[in-house]
C-alpha cells in the first residue's frame, strides 16, 4: 500500500465534489463511502459541513489547512484480495489512528488498475470537542 497525504488551504468543495463525482470511476466494484462525524448523506452536506467545521476555528488564519486528502492506493496485484468488508476495515483503522475528532468522509475509487481510497479530513477537529 502506497500512501499520498496533500493539504489544502482552499478548496474544500473542490475536493469533495472530486471524491464523488463520477459512477464511472468505479466500474463493476460498488464504492465505499464511509462518513466520521458527518450528519448529512450527501455530497452538498458533506461540504457544508466542512466549511461550518472551519469557520469555528479558535486561531485563525490565512494559510490555515482546510482540509487533508489522503490517497491510500493498493498495487493491482493484490486486487483479488481487496474486497469491500476489507477497505471499510482499512478506512476505519485509518480513522483510528489519524484522530477520532476530525470530520472524515471517505470512499473508494476502482477506475485503474489499482484500487484506490481518498481520505478527505478536516483541517480542525470537530467543533466543540
Amino acid at each position: 500500500m502506497v500512501i499520498k497525504t496533500l493539504s489544502r488551504k482552499s478548496g474544500t468543495s473542490q475536493l469533495i465534489n472530486y471524491l464523488f463525482k463520477d459512477e464511472r470511476k468505479h466500474g463493476n466494484d460498488k464504492p465505499i463511502v464511509i462518513r466520521h462525524n458527518i450528519r448529512s448523506r450527501s455530497v452538498k452536506g458533506y461540504i457544508k459541513e466542512f466549511e461550518k467545521n472551519a469557520e469555528s476555528r479558535i486561531h485563525k488564519r490565512k494559510d490555515a489547512v482546510a482540509v487533508h486528502h489522503s490517497i491510500l492506493s493498493f498495487n493491482k496485484l493484490d486486487k483479488e484480495h481487496i474486497n469491500e468488508k476489507v477497505l471499510k476495515s482499512i478506512a476505519k483503522k485509518y480513522i483510528e489512528l489519524r484522530g477520532l475528532n476530525n470530520l472524515y468522509v471517505i470512499t473508494s475509487h476502482h477506475d485503474r488498475s489499482h484500487i484506490h481510497i481518498h481520505v478527505a479530513m478536516s483541517g480542525t477537529q470537530l467543533n466543540g470537542l
